[in-house]
């Protein structure tokens, strides 16, 4: 094998990983969306390169001292080094919504 065959291989490995990568991506992003869409119907996401963006024009707004960030709520549901997952524009969950979102993910994560 020559080295331009290598280097061949190489890339059309890396490109059919990087399509793999996404589409793992695009099926977590549904299924976290499905989860937190009762409680937060107006969550859209978009998969990028390196990351799930979550958006939710409704709670991205400077928070007030009783809400909590839905990124922190992700850090409790996923303890591991989950970086993958970001609310570029904040999205911030009053009380009442935290904890029907816990409720939620509760019952998703035991049932």
């Amino acid at each position: 094998m020559t080295k331009h065959e290598h280097l061949r291989q190489l890339v059309m490995q890396w490109e059919e990983a990087a399509r793999s990568a996404h589409e793992a991506a695009k099926r977590f992003a549904e299924a976290l969306a499905e989860v937190i869409q009762p409680v937060v119907p107006e969550l859209e996401y978009h998969v990028g390169a390196d990351a799930i963006s979550l958006y939710c024009d409704k709670f991205a707004y400077v928070p007030s001292i009783v809400e909590e960030p839905l990124v922190n709520w992700l850090e409790w549901l996923f303890p591991f080094d989950c970086t993958c997952v970001e609310a570029p524009r904040g999205i911030w969950l009053g009380a009442e919504e935290m904890e029907k979102l816990k409720k939620v993910l509760e019952d998703e994560w035991e049932g």
